[in-house]
């Protein structure tokens, strides 16, 4: 079979599909290793999958920066801290360049049998009766067809091919871009991430290794379009106008970019062809304010190459026959873009963000959750409950039970 896109999503569903003894060809018209505008972040439930893809030495071999959770100062400067934590244990996510990372798991997909074909431009699905057959792309300017009974879409943000099947719809909110640099001499450095916020975004900090640091600007598209500068200006600009990150800063030096992406939100309708799975950013995008990108590239490929298992050993590829992949897509993810949307509401309504912070900082144990949630290791339920609530509002104030609520006097 055929996957498209050779980032996290496409190598690791050619990774899972070839362990299983298909013959797969993973296409991307980028050479590797190549820069990627991303955070960076490897939340801590990566590190399973990337153990059952058998690349977990190789990551680590690469000296990724470890994270013990997250730190998010608000508008006014208050910040509180959220540790990763599974069963009372702490946990760590990982953090390194994108460059490296994609990389090794290209390098990975090759020692497992995947056939890998660099510079190869997919233009166009290959078509027939409403069934997708196969890719047809350009290797330099030569064009060429590839076949397969089944064909894996990971290309991104900006799919060629959920666009050729005019499957992506646009969505005005929240409509984000982000500016993505490295930059070296950042004092302090912290063994967590940071995101700060300010009207208009926010700005996250990861480091990724060997004194790096991960700087990722994102701003609402139309204060781009109101106040025209070049993205190296306004990450500069959003490091000086925040007090303590132009301390942090002030002999630091860029040693990367920027690069640019967006918009940071998109829908992507179910295809009504068969033939094609749909995985990581071509599925679905919402801004990842949460750092869930990579998980979700790769527990997706885990979905889609059972999904492709399956379909592929009952000798149906149809729409019909692929849409159980779809549906356990949408159950396992639903619930994370509903919390994303959430705390992107949140960040437009300052006063709320600044309170639900500020409760978070006086209640460390609610703020351990919460970040843990945000690195997949606890279901968003936990937080999307009137528990989690209670919690914020009556810190140290155990939830009521049936039976004390039966007990209590009536009023």
């Amino acid at each position: 079979m055929v996957v498209v896109g050779a980032g996290p999503a496409g190598a690791a569903t050619s990774i899972l599909l070839a362990q299983q003894g298909y013959r797969v060809v993973l296409v991307d018209r980028a050479g590797f290793p190549r820069d990627k505008a991303c955070a960076e972040y490897l939340s801590p439930a990566c590190t399973p999958i990337l153990e059952r893809l058998g690349a977990l030495a190789a990551v680590r071999a690469a000296a990724p920066q470890q994270l013990e959770g997250m730190r998010v100062t608000d508008y006014r400067g208050r910040a509180c801290l959220g540790r990763f934590v599974l069963h009372g244990h702490p946990a760590y996510g990982l953090a390194l360049p994108r460059r490296t990372f994609d990389h090794l798991l290209v390098e990975h997909a090759c020692r497992v049998g995947v056939e890998v074909r660099l510079g190869f431009w997919v233009r166009q699905p290959l078509l027939r009766d409403r069934q997708v057959c196969g890719v047809v792309g350009e290797v330099g300017r030569r064009r060429e067809a590839l076949r397969a009974p089944l064909v894996i879409a990971a290309d991104g943000l900006h799919s060629t091919l959920a666009r050729r099947l005019r499957l992506i719809r646009r969505v005005r909110w929240p409509d984000h871009l982000a500016m993505v640099m490295h930059w070296q001499e950042v004092a302090p450095l912290f063994p967590w991430g940071e995101m700060f916020l300010f009207p208009g975004g926010y700005l996250g900090l990861a480091p990724v290794g060997k004194k790096l640091v991960n700087v990722s600007l994102v701003l609402r598209r139309a204060q781009l379009a109101a106040c025209r500068l070049a993205p190296a200006q306004w990450v500069a600009a959003a490091l000086q106008a925040h007090p303590e990150l132009r301390r942090r800063f002030a002999r630091a030096k860029p040693v990367r970019g920027p690069l640019v992406v967006g918009p940071l939100a998109q829908q992507t309708a179910w295809p009504r062809h068969g033939g094609i799975l749909l995985v990581g950013d071509a599925a679905g995008f919402f801004d990842p304010f949460t750092g869930e990108g990579i998980f979700l590239a790769l527990h997706g490929a885990e979905l889609a190459a059972a999904a492709a298992h399956r379909a592929l050993q009952r000798g149906d590829v149809s729409a019909a026959g692929l849409r159980p992949y779809f549906v356990a897509h949408r159950r396992a993810f639903a619930a994370r873009y509903r919390l994303s949307a959430l705390i992107q509401l949140g960040l437009y309504l300052p006063w709320l963000a600044n309170a639900v912070i500020g409760r978070l900082a006086a209640c460390p144990g609610a703020a351990d959750t919460l970040v843990s949630v945000t690195g997949d290791l606890l279901p968003p339920g936990e937080v999307l409950s009137w528990r989690f609530l209670w919690r914020l509002a009556f810190p140290g104030v155990p939830w009521p039970t049936r039976r004390a609520r039966a007990e209590s006097p009536r009023q």
